[in-house]
């Protein structure tokens, strides 16, 4: 990741809905780390349960699968 650049970050549930969005959050330094507190965009805690993420700047995007444990 380059410094000074924002993120998009997306959360989907398995079955591909869009549960959680975070956009336009400054990144500064070479190392980020990401917090998702296992909420919906409500706020609403969503169930244990494999989810999909995607972390997008303008250079770059990783995605993967996560296990929310409760």
């Amino acid at each position: 990741w380059s410094s000074d650049v924002c993120s998009s970050d997306l959360v989907y549930s398995i079955s591909g809905a869009l549960v959680y969005t975070d956009h336009f959050r400054q990144l500064n330094g070479s190392q980020q780390e990401i917090e998702w507190l296992g909420t919906n965009n409500s706020g609403a805690a969503l169930p244990s349960g494999v989810y999909l993420y995607q972390v997008s700047t303008a250079l770059n995007t990783d995605s993967g699968k996560l296990t929310l444990l409760k």
